[in-house]
């Protein structure tokens, strides 16, 4: 049986404006220049990443 991991507030909240906007990760990481499998840990939070979250808080409009 796998563990199911609690994703962090934050991560619920860039989630919900990727999903209202139509965007993906990958559409994300694009557009704030970074890649893929690194924005996808931060939001997960499986990666802390001060740089990237604020590069995700300010293209988002999403508060830390």
């Amino acid at each position: 049986m796998t563990e199911k991991r609690i994703q962090p507030e934050w991560g619920k909240a860039v989630r919900k404006v990727l999903i209202e906007r139509d965007m993906s990760i990958n559409d994300l990481a694009e557009s704030i220049g970074m890649s893929r499998t690194h924005v996808s840990a931060v939001v997960n939070g499986r990666l802390l990443s001060e740089n990237a979250k604020e590069k995700i808080c300010s293209f988002l409009g999403v508060e830390e």
